[in-house]
């Protein structure tokens, strides 16, 4: 087996199905890129080794040699948007083959991450740190960014008595499930009152659960390294989560944000070591701007233009080093 193959430049990992990785992988040449994820890399001959991932685009069958065409590791930048398909491997059972399966191939991509010695645009650990709501609240209270009252209780009785009565109750941990039936299920954030039954689920499973903010006007905030662009939309014309809805996504508008929140969006970016991030922030009718909840490997292509092409080409450029 030889390994003949030059260093790609920039690696996204994600799905060839994703519009986001497949958006920011387009604007950049087959040399200069390669996009991977698990269900593709399977398809793939590829070696993981202490120079990295070794991806094969040709083989000589007659004489037993592949030609390895690319290679990513040390001198190659990445971005992590997402390691396999939503549905992938979905409703596997627990100590299964199946699912000693997806636990090998989630494990060679965490290797290829974590031991390829590519520069990536946000590391494994800050991302995986960052996706848990409590530590952004932590990180915003740290920096003096205001962001509503939270807490996670047990039941009804141990909520704090100095807690608005009405308040926003929404997933601490994932918001989607499968259900026995097959149904795929998505919790988003409810509105509620301190006396509503739906407080009696609280034993359940951990909820957050927060004071609510009258807004006034909602914000897609989206951070790429130092630059911001944001995008607002009227409170009075969407749904209080208006992800519920694709026609509310597409009510957003480009728009200047606040000094406080470009300057807090970015500082709470590099507070928590992450290169990319999708934000949302409200603006309540006194005019203070509330920090909600970030992901650090959110969708911004819902957004109009000229944003969602600028963030695209910003990710692009910075992979290949233009930035």
């Amino acid at each position: 087996m030889s390994a003949t193959g030059d260093v790609v430049p920039a690696v996204v990992v994600g799905s060839p199905d994703d519009e986001h990785a497949r958006r920011v992988a387009g604007l950049l040449s087959p040399q200069t890129c390669t996009l991977v994820d698990v269900v593709s890399l399977a398809q793939r001959s590829y070696r993981l080794d202490r120079d990295g991932l070794w991806l094969d685009q040709q083989a000589d069958h007659d004489g037993g040699i592949r030609r390895w065409a690319a290679r990513v590791g040390r001198g190659s930048r990445g971005w992590l948007r997402r390691f396999a398909p939503p549905d992938w491997h979905r409703g596997v059972l627990l100590d299964s083959k199946d699912a000693a399966v997806k636990t090998a191939w989630l494990t060679l991509l965490t290797a290829f991450v974590r031991s390829s010695g590519v520069e990536w645009l946000t590391d494994l650990d800050a991302l995986n740190r960052a996706e848990n709501k409590l530590a952004q609240y932590r990180a915003a209270l740290t920096l003096g960014i205001p962001t509503p009252a939270t807490v996670v209780a047990s039941d009804r009785a141990s909520l704090p008595t100095d807690l608005a009565h009405r308040i926003v109750v929404k997933p601490l941990g994932p918001g989607h499930f499968t259900r026995g039936s097959g149904d795929r299920r998505v919790l988003y954030a409810n509105v509620a009152t301190l006396d509503e039954p739906l407080l009696d689920d609280l034993p359940g499973a951990p909820f957050i659960v927060q004071d609510r903010i009258e807004a006034r006007t909602h914000l897609r905030v989206v951070t790429v390294r130092s630059s911001v662009w944001a995008c607002a939309v009227d409170a009075g014309e969407v749904p209080f989560d208006w992800r519920r809805h694709a026609a509310a996504q597409r009510s957003f508008r480009p728009a200047r944000p606040p000094v406080e929140v470009e300057d807090g969006a970015g500082r709470i970016s590099e507070h928590l070591r992450l290169g990319y991030t999708s934000q949302d922030w409200v603006i309540d009718h006194a005019g203070t701007a509330w920090f909600l909840d970030l992901n650090p490997s959110g969708q911004w292509l819902f957004l109009p233009e000229p944003v969602a092409s600028a963030v695209a080409e910003r990710l692009a450029a910075w992979l290949t080093g233009r930035s």
